[in-house]
């Protein structure tokens, strides 16, 4: 083969890579479907909330897109309500508690959903 049928074949399969590129990229986008912030409420006042039940109660962080710890392994920790946030996901709205751990230690904080949680300090204190 040539120089120029080599060049020409090259600058071929770079159109067509880039030309796919771009038509499967809106798809992917919009398959995966984020949360979006439709209202946040600051607290001043520290509410105590421990997890209701013993199954899996996932912290996430502000996106929803990353589980940060599972509750039901920390059933002695004290967690404290500091914001609410409706989050819209589709057509539903639900809304999230931002809880902090209790004291200034403030390593683990993320969203939980209320239907999951219970005020007073837990029953295993």
């Amino acid at each position: 083969m040539s120089k120029r049928s080599i060049n020409l074949l090259f600058s071929i399969l770079l159109f067509c890579s880039a030309a796919a590129y771009t038509m499967t990229s809106p798809a992917t986008a919009n398959a995966k479907s984020s949360y979006k912030i439709v209202k946040i409420k600051t607290y001043s006042t520290r509410m105590p909330f421990y997890v209701k039940g013993s199954g899996n109660v996932y912290m996430w962080n502000a996106s929803h897109s990353k589980k940060i710890l599972n509750l039901k392994n920390h059933p002695r920790s004290q967690w404290y309500r500091a914001k609410s946030v409706i989050l819209k996901h589709g057509s539903s709205n639900r809304v999230y508690y931002k809880l902090v751990l209790g004291g200034h230690y403030k390593f683990w904080q993320g969203y939980v959903r209320r239907s999951q949680l219970a005020k007073g300090y837990g029953p295993k204190l």
